[in-house]
């Protein structure tokens, strides 16, 4: 069998045999690690910030989306955004019932006042 001539100076690409599995079990462990540490950053984000309102009487959430929707924006998108932040799979609210409201839509209902 016929093979090429070694070029001084020159190195293989890969590794032959048992070599090239020696990086695998370095690789595993820092997989894991920065999988943990990715885990961790994602449970450890804080929900965003909201203000608690109390339902009134005659309130509905269209009524109060469009209270706390901003200057020139869609009442759909408000809505959204607050059954979103309830976890609400409907628009159905009741009287004394407490819903949290964006904290940024918050500050612009005060400021259309």
């Amino acid at each position: 069998m016929l093979r090429a001539a070694k070029v001084p100076g020159r190195r293989r690409a890969r590794p032959r045999g048992a070599g090239r599995w020696l990086v695998l079990p370095l690789l595993v462990p820092l997989l894991a690690v920065a999988l943990s540490w990715l885990y961790r950053v994602a449970a450890t984000t804080e929900p965003a910030a909201a203000v608690e309102w109390v339902v009134q009487p005659g309130d509905t959430l269209w009524s109060i989306a469009e209270a706390h929707a901003l200057p020139g924006e869609d009442i759909r998108a408000a809505l959204w955004e607050i059954r979103q932040l309830n976890g609400l799979e409907s628009s159905h609210i009741v009287p004394g019932q407490v819903i949290r409201i964006p904290a940024h839509r918050a500050q612009a209902h005060r400021a259309q006042r």
